[in-house]
């Protein structure tokens, strides 16, 4: 059998593994101990583990990635080029029968303009993320880009993304790049 455990922020992977297989030993002893066919082994093996990663997004990098969100999704009031062309190809590849969004909410309040982009703590098991920002520490910071959404069935069957997603997800990646060079402390 495999059994796969994420980790969040400050747990210690050796302590998890530890308490996991205690945990497991104990079952399987307590299932054998009834005269149960004595045939039966236990082999556990630990592996692969991976370090959380927690984004610190006071970073300029980071703040710049959420200055690229908000322009690509056209959340600053801009009137940008980028961004329509985004909403061109979006519009270009929706089917006409699609129902439009409503840029109000109930109350008849703008929605988006001039917000700030929703920080919340997602992410994976990544084992590559925190050890190539400890290695390159202090000259790179990881940052971890939204892409899609919650419904797109990630790492499950029938995993999507929208076309809206994508596009605008590109058009954030490049804006995060042509930035890049105006936030990144040389010096250091």
């Amino acid at each position: 059998a495999s059994l796969s455990v994420r980790v969040v922020p400050d747990q210690s992977l050796d302590d998890i593994a530890a308490g996991l297989r205690a945990h497991i030993e104990h079952v399987f002893a307590e299932c054998c101990a009834g005269g149960v066919d004595e045939a039966l082994r236990l082999e556990l093996d630990v592996q692969p583990v991976a370090q959380w990663w927690l984004a610190d997004p006071s970073t300029p990098v980071y703040r710049l990635a959420a200055e690229a969100i908000r322009q690509a999704w056209g959340l600053d009031g801009s009137d940008d080029t980028a961004a329509a062309d985004a909403d061109a190809a979006l519009a270009a590849s929706e089917s006409e029968h699609e129902p439009e969004s409503e840029s109000d909410d109930e109350d008849g309040v703008a929605t988006g303009h001039g917000s700030t982009p929703l920080l919340i703590r997602e992410g994976g098991s990544i084992p590559a993320v925190p050890w190539l920002e400890s290695f390159f520490a202090p000259h790179a910071v990881a940052v971890n880009l939204p892409m899609g959404q919650s419904s797109d069935n990630a790492h499950l069957a029938n995993e999507r993304i929208s076309i809206e997603n994508l596009i605008r997800g590109r058009d954030v990646v490049y804006r995060l790049l042509d930035g890049i060079a105006d936030v990144v402390d040389t010096a250091a």
